[in-house]
């Protein structure tokens, strides 16, 4: 992975539910500029201002603004798609991105019948390559965030203290990603590969909330033991 500064503005789309929050709050911690967007662009402001407030108290920078999702267009140099599973498409298809552009899948289909979480079977794999099918060409797509409890990304005071696996068939957004991941403290950046073995990862997001539920925790994530990079 290559060293040196990271410069980029952060886009989160759907940037107002746990996930988008969490991910503003951390990427803001660590000095990144952030912007929230929601199809409200009302919302996002509030939000924004929210997120604002709460780490200026703790003496912490926010460099945070809320916009509406078109509008996070012309902001960020990275996004990242936080909206809900079933959202996805609909957002996705919405958007009109610019050329060479890296976005970051962090949805997982995954449904709950009597409490218990499964992984709804798509046809194209996973979550992220059915959103592949829906962007052009130029824009380059990664899969990431996919197994790390929302919840944890809004409590910057707790280092993270797992891995993130990160996937991709363009080596070059693959690698980008890794490294913004990897500005949060306690979170190492795994290659996962290509973008198909985001399949692989929403089942192990889909497993963790099961074992959650089973032993009565929060925050179970995914570290990997022998892994030298």
């Amino acid at each position: 992975m290559a060293d040196g500064p990271i410069d980029a503005k952060i886009g989160i789309i759907g940037g107002t539910g746990h996930e988008g929050s969490g991910l503003a709050l951390r990427f803001a911690h660590a000095g990144f500029s952030v912007g929230i967007g929601s199809r409200s662009e009302p919302r996002a402001l509030a939000r924004a201002r929210e997120l604002a407030v709460a780490l200026r108290s703790a003496g912490r920078s926010a460099n945070l603004t809320g916009m509406s999702n078109s509008e996070l267009l012309d902001f960020a140099d990275v996004f990242f798609l936080t909206v809900p599973f079933a959202s996805a498409p609909d957002t996705v298809s919405g958007l009109s991105f610019p050329p060479g552009k890296i976005l970051v899948d962090t949805t997982v289909p995954v449904s709950f019948s009597g409490g218990r979480p499964s992984v709804v079977s798509l046809e194209e794999g996973s979550s992220s390559e059915r959103i592949a099918r829906l962007l052009p060409a130029t824009v380059r797509l990664v899969a990431a965030f996919k197994t790390i409890p929302a919840r944890l990304l809004s409590d910057v005071d707790t280092p993270l203290d797992c891995d993130v696996f990160v996937c991709g068939d363009d080596d070059g957004a693959r690698t980008e990603v890794m490294r913004l991941c990897e500005a949060f403290p306690g979170l190492r950046a795994v290659n996962a590969g290509r973008l198909a073995n985001a399949a692989t990862v929403e089942r192990m997001s889909a497993l963790a909330i099961e074992l959650n539920l089973r032993y009565k925790v929060k925050y179970n994530r995914w570290r990997l033991v022998g892994l030298e990079q």
